[in-house]
């Protein structure tokens, strides 16, 4: 059985709850990713601000200076373990129309699994 450990990133990009939304935009922009999870005071996730939560919550001009990340990132998103088999990520991506999967162990951020890293597996398997 194939695991989420397998494919996940684990050089991550973060950003804390009370951190701007501006510092969020300045993240994102330098790194190019579309997600930050986000930890709280204790280093646990918290939660995930996706590009699309930014752009909500800002707008496409304003640069969100002032305004917490708190105040607009998804405390919905529910991590997964490292060790959960991969097809069961994946129906889980696909079903609630999620970009990513913060996976958490012990209450600790310990990856992400993306789309990009399912379409990366798909193109491994395809070309043999």
């Amino acid at each position: 059985m194939a695991t989420v450990r397998e494919i996940m990133s684990t050089h991550l990009i973060t950003i804390g709850v009370g951190d701007s939304l501006a510092d969020a935009r300045a993240l994102m922009d330098k790194f190019q990713v579309r997600h930050l999870p986000v930890l709280d005071a204790g280093n646990a996730f918290a939660g995930l601000l996706t590009e699309r939560d930014l752009l909500a919550a800002t707008g496409s001009s304003a640069d969100g200076a002032g305004i917490p990340v708190e105040t607009a990132m998804n405390r919905a998103v529910t991590g997964v373990d490292p060790d959960v088999d991969l097809a069961e990520a994946g129906r889980h991506l696909l079903e609630h129309k999620h970009g990513c999967l913060p996976v958490v162990e012990a209450g600790n951020l310990v990856g992400l699994v993306t789309e990009a890293d399912f379409v990366a597996l798909a193109l491994r398997q395809l070309e043999g």
